[in-house]
């Protein structure tokens, strides 16, 4: 379970840090829960439900956090006096969080599968035999 967590906590920063980098993120920002997922499922060797699990946990950091980032820059917008034409209340935050989450659940899951099915598959295979 330790395993999964930690896996989770990386895929969803590697899935956020993705959209961050200029330039690069018009590729890996929207690719970015399949790597985060690939990168959690090996280090949690997971299993198809362990894989679930992991990605489950990786959408709900990255939904929260988007939605808590959306908040923030509507809220330093308000701040100046800056409206937006389709509004921009906790209903927007949440309509990106939820859409970004179910994103990152289906590509992290994925991710994770395959992930997991490569580390346990060379955790099997003896050390010099291809």
């Amino acid at each position: 379970m330790r395993d999964v967590l930690k896996g989770s906590a990386m895929g969803a920063g590697l899935s956020v840090a993705l959209w961050l980098v200029p330039g690069v993120h018009f590729v890996a920002g929207p690719l970015g829960p399949f790597f985060g997922g690939l990168i959690a499922g090996s280090t949690a060797r997971a299993s198809v439900l362990q894989a679930l699990a992991v990605a489950a946990l990786m959408a709900a950091m990255v939904g929260v956090s988007i939605a808590v980032l959306i908040m923030t820059i509507l809220g330093g917008l308000a701040a100046f006096g800056i409206k937006l034409p389709f509004g921009g209340g906790p209903d927007v935050a949440a309509l990106f969080g939820g859409f970004l989450a179910a994103h990152a659940f289906l590509l992290g899951s994925l991710g994770a599968m395959l992930g997991g099915a490569l580390a346990r598959r060379s955790a099997k295979t003896p050390q010099g035999s291809t």
